[in-house]
C-alpha cells in the first residue's frame, strides 16, 4: 500500500485539488452545486495521481541513477513495469498534429472551412 501511495504523490495531488477548488470559489458567475465541486476536486486529484504514476513509470531508468529517487516502486521492482511499445494495438504517442486532425473533420461531417 505504501508503494501505491508513493506512486500517486497524493500530498501534491491534494494541494493541486485545493488550488482547483480555490479557483472555483473565486470564479465569477453562478456558483456550481456541491456535487459539481466534489467532481472537480476528485477529477483533479485523480488526474494528478495519474500524472505522478505516469511520470515515475516513464522515468524509471533515470530514477534508478539518482539517490533521491532510486527507491521508487518501479525502480525497485515492487511494482512491475512492461514496455508498452510491445503491447499490440497501443500507440505510445498518439497523433495530435492539428493538420492531421483537420483532415479528419470532413469525414466526421464537420465543415473544415474549405481547407484542402
Amino acid at each position: 500500500m505504501r508503494d501505491v501511495l508513493n506512486l500517486f504523490k497524493l500530498r501534491i495531488g491534494v494541494a493541486i485539488a485545493i488550488a482547483a477548488l480555490a479557483g472555483l470559489a473565486v470564479e465569477r458567475g453562478s456558483a456550481p452545486g456541491g456535487w459539481q465541486a466534489a467532481v472537480l476536486v476528485l477529477a483533479v486529484l485523480v488526474s494528478s495521481a495519474a500524472a505522478g504514476a505516469f511520470n515515475q513509470y516513464v522515468e524509471r531508468g533515470l530514477d534508478a541513477r539518482m539517490a533521491r529517487t532510486r527507491n521508487r516502486p518501479f525502480v525497485t521492482g515492487a511494482l512491475p513495469h512492461h514496455d508498452v511499445a510491445h503491447v499490440e494495438g497501443v500507440e505510445p504517442v498518439p497523433d495530435v498534429n492539428p493538420y492531421n486532425m483537420a483532415d479528419n473533420l470532413h469525414p466526421a461531417g464537420i465543415d473544415d472551412g474549405g481547407r484542402k
